[in-house]
């Protein structure tokens, strides 16, 4: 009996013991789980947290590289243009008149595109190609047992005709793109953790003037001889040589020298005239533009009044006799009268005309870089290495002058015996007429444009990029 007591006595004991046991194993197991559950939480906090950090720092990783390549495409040596790793200088999206026109108010710069930029072609120079990334990984600073960090980013981007830059950059840890490329970018396995994050960048500055040799918002009529050919065959030809809002109009037997008419086009008569296919009139776009969009269109973005603000000289007495070396920036604020102003040894410039070039006498004009001028009477020679443009006409002083004549003006007005009370009148067309006095109402002299945009002073409004407010968003 006491021996049957004994072992049911044991028996109750090793239950006990083995239940004990076995409580403790599950709660060992159970405290396991849980660990490895928070280790679990704990890594993958880590990692997207470190996911967030490498889209943060993705995004401005681009922002630097940007802006190092605005310094590169700014700066005096152009030989730098190449070396940029996402943005390029702008050029006409087609090598035609055309191209030139829709040039007309871009932003300065574009994405690199082809077969190893970032966007696909010139047409979408603006976005991102939708296979194509900015891609790095990102080492980190120290390594961590267990975990593999594999910190990368890829980013895609867009820019609108204001010069805002949208990014996008997706952060990533546990990366196996060890060396990402444009096609081949990091961040794509589709169990990494990953973080979004956007920023919007405000490109600004920079200039891209027009891509015309000479463009004209009015009509021109004029009997002098044109050549509006490149400097050199080194240097880049204009989109377009001249492209007019009107009419066009030329005397017969004169030559008309452009890149692709180079041993010069000649109207035979007033009637049969073909002109180079590199010469664009009554282009009514440009013609029907509002004035100050038109200016800001083809001065890169800013106003007369900007550039008043950053001129080195602004003019009121109609003389260049002041203009120095030094001085990049000069406007006119009124006619440009000077008998004489050649001023091809006082360096690079932008000289605006707030009026008309209008000399009261044959006067030459010569200078190297960018003009504007609101309208150009011609008795003389002009000649600029550089670009030209016209918000209004090239014709004779004055414009449209009235059949006939209210009043005789010395230099314009010439006897005309065959002509409508004596005088030669002036019409948008004077310059075909040939035999009666066409210089009567018509420009007269030389007009030479060699079209090169290096000779227009960089940095008068240097680029930047700036964060634009409001605009940070994680993911």
């Amino acid at each position: 009996m006491i021996n049957s007591t004994h072992r049911q006595s044991g028996t109750v004991t090793m239950i006990v013991t083995v239940l004990l046991v076995l409580i403790s194993t599950i709660a060992v197991l159970y405290t396991n789980k849980n660990v490895i559950a928070a280790q679990k939480i704990a890594t993958n906090n880590y990692q997207n947290s470190k996911a967030a950090e490498a889209a943060e720092a993705g995004a401005q990783a681009f922002i630097a590289v940007l802006q190092n390549d605005l310094k590169l495409l700014s700066d005096a040596d152009s030989t730098n243009d190449s070396s940029t790793e996402v943005l390029k200088k702008r050029s006409p999206s087609a090598a035609t008149c055309a191209g030139a026109l829709s040039s007309l108010g871009a932003l300065a710069y574009e994405f690199k595109f082809g077969s190893s930029g970032y966007a696909s072609d010139a047409a979408t120079s603006s976005t991102f190609a939708a296979d194509r990334y900015f891609s790095k990984t990102i080492t980190p600073p120290e390594a961590i047992t267990g975990i593999a960090q594999g910190l990368a980013y890829r980013i895609r981007a867009s820019m609108n005709s204001s010069g805002e830059i949208s990014i996008q950059s997706e952060g990533c840890a546990d990366n196996a793109v060890t060396a990402p490329t444009i096609t081949v970018p990091a961040c794509t396995a589709s169990n990494s953790p990953l973080s979004l994050s956007k920023r919007t960048v405000n490109l600004s500055g920079g200039a891209f003037f027009t891509a015309s040799a000479l463009t004209v918002k009015g009509y021109m009529d004029a009997t002098t001889t044109f050549d509006t050919r490149k400097p050199t065959s080194l240097h880049p030809s204009p989109a377009c040589s001249i492209l007019t809002g009107d009419s066009f109009e030329m005397k017969a037997g004169v030559p008309l020298v452009t890149d692709t008419s180079p041993t010069g086009a000649v109207c035979t008569s007033s009637s049969t005239c073909t002109l180079p296919t590199d010469i664009a009139a009554n282009t009514a776009s440009i013609n029907t533009m509002n004035p100050d969009d038109y200016f800001k269109k083809i001065m890169g973005g800013k106003s007369l009044d900007e550039y008043k603000a950053v001129a080195d000289k602004v003019i009121t007495n109609g003389s260049c006799s002041g203009i120095q070396n030094s001085d990049k920036v000069i406007v006119f604020d009124g006619n440009l009268t000077d008998t004489s102003c050649n001023l091809m040894s006082k360096g690079d410039k932008i000289i605006i005309v707030n009026g008309a070039i209008k000399p009261p006498s044959s006067a030459d004009f010569k200078m190297n870089g960018l003009l504007f001028a609101k309208d150009v009477h011609q008795f003389g020679s002009v000649e600029v290495r550089g670009v030209v443009a016209l918000g209004g006409d090239w014709d004779a002083d004055t414009l449209y002058m009235p059949s006939p004549p209210a009043a005789a003006n010395t230099l314009r007005e010439l006897t005309c015996p065959a002509c409508t009370g004596g005088k030669a009148t002036n019409s948008k067309a004077n310059a075909k007429i040939g035999g009666h006095n066409a210089a009567a109402a018509a420009g007269q002299g030389a007009l030479t444009v060699n079209y090169d945009p290096s000779k227009i002073p960089p940095n008068v409004f240097p680029p930047s990029i700036s964060t634009k407010s409001g605009s940070w968003i994680d993911y």
